[in-house]
């Protein structure tokens, strides 16, 4: 895991133990002041841990990554 996955990886634990579910990519631009189409490979590549409680990350209303149903 590189320097960038870790720190969104970082943004989303911090969002998550505040008991956040649901996050717009937005949020994690203005946290880690990574352009949006990066985070948004980074995410659909696998290469971000994202935490159990985070269900849903979107870029507007469309969604960009969503936790598989068991």
């Amino acid at each position: 895991m590189n320097n960038f996955s870790k720190a969104v990886s970082n943004v989303l634990k911090r969002y998550a133990e505040r008991g956040v579910d649901t996050i717009d990519v937005k949020e994690i631009w203005i946290d880690t002041s990574l352009p949006e189409d990066f985070l948004i490979e980074m995410i659909r590549k696998g290469e971000v841990e994202i935490p159990e409680e985070i269900v849903e990350i979107k870029r507007g209303s469309h969604a960009v990554w969503r936790r598989k149903k068991p």
